[in-house]
């Protein structure tokens, strides 16, 4: 991004990524102290000695966590004081929040459009007249400026504030806004990467021939979405004349239920349910209800139609070849585990794809694993 100085404004870019790698460095640095308290107090103790200086931040705006602290160590390294691998392997939830979040991505040029086109959304100026009744000095019970700051970083919004930037809040998804902003002579340079929302996206884009910077917010599918982006913009203390909403939540939710029931209609499976949900959570149930079919089934295959009495021959015929008392007697006590657990048979009375389709079964295997 900074080395493409015709494609945005490297002053402007560089401040917020410096502000972002702090950020992010402040709120990395207590847990890793925490951590090597714990596991290494002698790195702990030279961790927290360290002083970031600029030209240090300069060097590491893109670097990765082990990267970041290999150089913060290099003196100790190379003096014989410490050893590489006394740093060892770094918790990935310390390494994915850092390395992921707190900083400025690159957009990739395969998902911009190539040319301007008829697309013209409805445009709203200033906050709506329910989000201008919120007063943002009132008491709340979320922890409001740790909330926003996760899910767009404490440093972005600190620069729209400074410079009186827009913020472009659109419904729908990433084509629609770079499509709004590409027919208004807008460039996407760069997304903003927080370290928690996975929800919404902000990028910045820049006027080529006026310098002005823009920020954009997308992934927005409903009118609740939008107000509640408002409401946070507001909270932050972002002035009402800043921000903007492009599109129509309505319009939007009449074209998606289009295109599901064009998707829906075109598929040659015929459907039997339809799972609503936060997708994760949906990803997660499918995964493990077709995991339980798929082993039940395998155990069927493998064992019988009573897969119990199946283990157990199978069981008691491994035993005689065991030569080890030891081995044996594990294969015993599994055996005789088993032979108790007649329950367990029917489980099997069902087809595997009963398995699938009830949780309840789904539930009986992890019993029967356990």
């Amino acid at each position: 991004l900074l080395g493409n100085p015709e494609k945005g404004n490297p002053k402007e870019l560089l401040k917020l990524e410096e502000k972002l790698f702090w950020e992010n460095w402040k709120t990395t640095f207590p847990q890793l102290l925490d951590y090597f308290q714990k596991k290494n107090p002698k790195i702990a103790s030279l961790l927290s000695q360290k002083k970031l200086s600029p030209s240090f931040i300069q060097n590491h705006l893109k670097s990765k966590l082990k990267d970041v602290l290999q150089d913060l160590l290099q003196h100790e390294i190379t003096s014989g004081t410490l050893k590489s691998e006394e740093i060892g392997k770094i918790p990935y939830s310390l390494r994915a929040s850092f390395d992921r979040g707190g900083r400025l991505a690159s957009v990739p040029n395969t998902i911009l459009p190539l040319a301007t086109n008829g697309f013209e959304p409805e445009v709203r100026a200033g906050y709506s007249e329910e989000v201008k009744k919120l007063d943002p000095s009132a008491p709340h019970t979320l922890g409001t400026e740790n909330y926003i700051a996760t899910r767009f970083t404490s440093s972005a919004l600190e620069r729209i504030r400074e410079t009186g930037a827009k913020v472009e809040i659109h419904s729908g998804g990433d084509a629609e806004t770079f499509q709004s902003l590409k027919n208004r002579g807008y460039e996407v340079i760069s997304e903003v990467r927080s370290r928690g929302s996975r929800y919404e996206r902000m990028y910045i884009a820049r006027h080529p021939k006026t310098g002005e910077i823009r920020y954009a917010i997308t992934g927005l599918s409903g009118a609740d979405r939008i107000y509640h982006m408002e409401a946070m913009l507001r909270m932050a203390r972002i002035k009402s004349d800043q921000v903007m909403v492009f599109g129509n939540p309505k319009v939007m939710k009449e074209r998606n239920c289009r295109k599901l029931k064009e998707g829906l209609m075109g598929t040659s499976l015929p459907g039997e349910k339809a799972l609503i949900g936060f997708r994760v959570k949906m990803g997660r149930e499918l995964f493990e209800r077709a995991l339980a079919s798929r082993k039940h089934r395998y155990l069927k295959e493998t064992f019988g139609e009573n897969p119990r009495l199946g283990l157990i021959k199978a069981m008691e015929k491994e035993k005689e070849s065991v030569k080890k008392k030891k081995k044996k007697k594990q294969i015993e006590e599994a055996i005789k585990a088993l032979q108790n657990r007649k329950k367990i048979d029917s489980l099997f009375e069902v087809s595997s794809d009963e398995v699938f389709k009830r949780s309840a079964w789904v539930e009986k295997m992890k019993v029967l694993e356990g």
